[in-house]
């Protein structure tokens, strides 16, 4: 491997193919905090397989990577193998698939038979914008700026000269329109060019994009242009979950790497936190959780890597959110201000947040636990804060 990509003048690149925690001392750390003494590049995660749940688990698992600053150069991300142009993933999945490794600056292996890809695969596999967005200069990968859960992922990321990646990936399992308000991200306009598009189409001086795709479908584009917002920082204020009222079996735990030193964990659908004396200015608002979620998904298990939450304002009806892997290390990998759009809030008095675990629909075939909850943040005054 060493020699033949020195054969295509690719130097200096040697992989670390471990793709699982190491045990330093008493903690865990992951590839991408063990790997850069030894090498230039780690795996992610430990195998892919030819399923969208696999493409799934190890985006999950790639997310707090980026996050944390711990890709780019001299220690970039393999995410393993591609698997365009084999069986079991639809054209769309496969489209998202590529554009996700792509612009997560993963390295990127063609794992099917070139001698017999199809002719859709190989336009998924060379096309032009989403390579060229692997190879940019600047090296920085797309970060994850909102989850909207069982709908779709929001990631943006910077390029050379001032360009912008986007990438929303659809998690609905239906055919579904994603639809971006570039304000979202800070800007007022920009010229979109849609990489998934035939034609590679651009839209001029446009403050927003949407398109409708297929379940697991994505819409890729490349912001220029970009004229930026003007942006007013919010007033924030935070809540620590250990200052919660507790339900069933939810408990309080030091916690080193958290805000005030403790978390709460053991929520189940059965076992909850309340937050109380909450003060907004906004009836819907992105809600910031500060919480660690270490339960690490492989292939054999076909865990997600994510646990899910039920989250409720006011004792209103409950919303499904799923929180990303944020580390290794249950007492100190902290993932800050992870979004959640909730509604429900009194703008003019005080308001609860009510956490627990997965109902038993929505645990199958993952944790029965939700994360556990290091606190919670909500815009006190001001305007939303653009989210890249």
């Amino acid at each position: 491997m060493w020699e033949a990509l020195q054969d295509v003048g690719i130097e200096e690149m040697l992989i670390c193919q471990s793709g699982t925690p190491y045990l330093n001392g008493t903690t865990l750390e992951g590839p991408a905090e063990w790997t850069p003494p030894i090498s230039t590049s780690f795996r992610v995660s430990d195998d892919i397989s030819n399923s969208w749940p696999n493409v799934e688990r190890i985006a999950n698992e790639n997310i707090h990577v980026n996050l944390r600053g711990l890709n780019g150069p001299g220690s970039w991300s393999d995410m393993d193998m591609l698997e365009v142009g084999n069986e079991g993933l639809t054209l769309e999945e496969q489209q998202s698939h590529f554009a996700l490794w792509a612009m997560s600056k993963s390295t990127l292996m063609i794992g099917t038979n070139v001698a017999e890809v199809s002719d859709a695969a190989k336009g998924i596999l060379m096309n032009e914008g989403l390579l060229a967005i692997n190879q940019d200069d600047l090296g920085e990968p797309i970060r994850l700026v909102q989850r909207y859960s069982d709908d779709h992922d929001l990631y943006a990321g910077p390029l050379a000269g001032g360009d912008v990646a986007v990438l929303m990936v659809d998690s609905s399992n239906a055919s579904n329109t994603l639809a971006l308000e570039f304000s979202k991200l800070g800007f007022e306009s920009a010229d979109a060019t849609d990489l998934w598009s035939d034609e590679r189409q651009t839209l001029c001086n446009v403050s927003g994009y949407n398109a409708t795709v297929a379940p697991h479908g994505s819409v890729a584009l490349r912001l220029s242009n970009v004229k930026l917002a003007r942006v007013t920082k919010p007033e924030l204020s935070y809540y620590g979950a250990a200052s919660g009222s507790l339900d069933g079996s939810a408990e309080i735990q030091d916690c080193p790497g958290c805000s005030e030193g403790k978390k709460v964990g053991y929520l189940t659908a059965n076992s909850s936190v309340t937050i109380h004396g909450i003060r907004t200015s906004q009836t819907t608002s992105n809600v910031r959780f500060d919480y660690i979620n270490c339960d690490v998904g492989y292939l054999a298990d076909q865990k997600p890597n994510y646990r899910t939450a039920a989250v409720s304002v006011n004792g209103g009806e409950a919303q499904m959110v799923n929180f990303p892997l944020t580390g290794y290390a249950w007492t100190l990998d902290v993932l800050t201000d992870f979004l959640v759009e909730l509604s429900g809030f009194d703008a003019e008095g005080e308001n609860s947040i009510t956490i627990s675990g997965p109902s038993m629909q929505a645990a199958e075939g993952n944790s029965e636990y939700g994360p556990d909850i290091d606190r919670i943040g909500v815009v006190a005054g001001g305007e939303e804060e653009p989210c890249l």
